[in-house]
């Protein structure tokens, strides 16, 4: 009957067909519409449907179930472009149903030809559509316990020196990451505080300055009272991983460059004013590597001993999700360098005195 109602909605289109095996999916048009009846989907099938939403970017899948919170109806729609119905469906849910899909497009032509630039995204909204935050503090539970052993190994002196130290940077490294993405999956909205960014970039310099046996020359230049507003954990352990990122740059001796200033002062005054973090570093193994590749999925490989090969990827990715925002530009000249930009939104009262500035 569905079906039936389904033809007599969409008289242009073609008629629907009857699937009776969910491998028949990938047989499906780039953007042909299906409906999976939950209640007597099979869940070892569920990668069938991933790999026809994946690969058919402009497809859809309208799920009916009576049931959203059984496994079935929970791994169905934490794939992308899913939508719930539940069973018996009421007349409004029935009208949306039933309503024909919006006209193909030139744009709808055009789409394939950047397939390949779109599937970190896609696989990127389907990852937000998984709950990733309890096997995460898992991981995060056991990167702990690792560390504690090996501070346990130190302690007893039957540990290689050269060997703890590698490891050791190798699960400072791991803490980073997952970090960084328990940070970025969180879905409950964080508190948003008012920050004195000078106090804290002092703050967080003096603790790289504590950690790091062997760090680099630090010129700070800041002193401007500059109140923002922002997730403090997501602001400082950003400024505490491009810390990082500048200190591994920069051999024992070199210098770094840190400052904070008001965009204000750098930029057309129609645009909003923030505070920015500037770190600027010898480009050293980055030389040359476009700055877009930076912030790509593995764009810094294994260039830098410590860093991940993709946390400019997270740490981006993080920073848009919480407003904030990471740019990055060489510098050239007689010893190349990299200059990153960690923008943060300005309070209301900052941006009041500004206004009266």
């Amino acid at each position: 009957m569905l079906l039936e109602a389904m033809v007599r909605a969409s008289p242009q289109a073609h008629v629907p067909t009857r699937w009776f095996d969910v491998a028949e999916l990938l047989l499906a048009g780039p953007r042909d519409r299906v409906v999976l009846d939950a209640d007597h989907f099979p869940l070892e099938d569920i990668g069938i449907v991933r790999r026809f939403l994946v690969a058919r970017p402009a497809s859809r899948a309208e799920v009916i179930g009576s049931d959203r919170t059984l496994p079935v109806g929970r791994a169905l729609l934490a794939l992308p472009r899913t939508r719930w119905h539940p069973w018996p469906i009421d007349l409004v849910q029935l009208e949306d149903l039933l309503r024909a899909p919006p006209p193909e497009t030139v744009a709808n032509h055009a789409a394939p030809a950047v397939l390949p630039a779109q599937l970190p995204e896609q696989v990127s909204v389907e990852l937000r559509g998984f709950d990733l935050r309890t096997p995460l503090s898992d991981l995060s539970a056991h990167v702990r316990r690792t560390s504690e052993a090996l501070l346990n190994l130190r302690g007893s002196g039957n540990l290689d020196p050269t060997a703890s130290e590698t490891l050791g940077s190798e699960i400072v490294r791991l803490e980073r990451s997952v970090r960084s993405l328990s940070l970025g999956v969180e879905r409950a909205p964080r508190v948003q505080e008012e920050l004195d960014l000078d106090a804290l970039v002092e703050e967080e310099l003096a603790v790289l300055a504590l950690q790091a046996r062997r760090a680099p020359r630090v010129r700070y230049q800041g002193g401007e009272v500059l109140l923002v507003r922002a997730d403090r954990a997501a602001l400082v352990h950003t400024l505490g991983v491009l810390l990082e990122i500048v200190r591994t740059l920069a051999n024992t001796g070199e210098l770094v460059e840190v400052r904070s200033l008001n965009s204000a002062s750098e930029q057309d005054g129609s645009l909003e004013p923030r505070a920015i973090i500037r770190l600027r570093a010898p480009a050293g193994p980055l030389a040359g590597i476009p700055p877009a590749q930076l912030f790509q999925p593995a764009g810094l490989g294994e260039r830098l001993p410590g860093v991940g090969s993709s946390e400019l990827c997270v740490l981006a990715r993080l920073c848009a999700a919480r407003g904030l925002a990471l740019e990055a530009r060489p510098i050239p000249g007689a010893t190349p360098q990299v200059e990153f930009d960690l923008s943060v939104p300005i309070s209301a009262k900052a941006a009041k005195l500004l206004a009266g500035a």
